[in-house]
């Protein structure tokens, strides 16, 4: 029913709900590994790996677009 009412799994909906907050915080200039916590991940690097399966760049480079 999840999917069938949002149009993704469970996971990508989370996904996108935590880089979505994510967003708000780096852009505030809150550090990456602080963000990582906040939103949900254990590590820096599994955040900035789905950071950038996301968006297509880094964090650090999102904002210097």
């Amino acid at each position: 029913m999840f999917t069938d009412g949002t149009g993704m799994s469970f996971g990508r909906w989370r996904t996108n709900v935590r880089l979505r907050a994510a967003l708000s915080l780096l852009a505030t200039g809150t550090p990456v590994a602080v963000v990582a916590r906040r939103v949900g991940y254990r590590s820096p690097s599994a955040f900035i790996a789905a950071f950038r399966q996301a968006f297509g760049v880094s964090p650090g480079a999102y904002f210097s677009l």
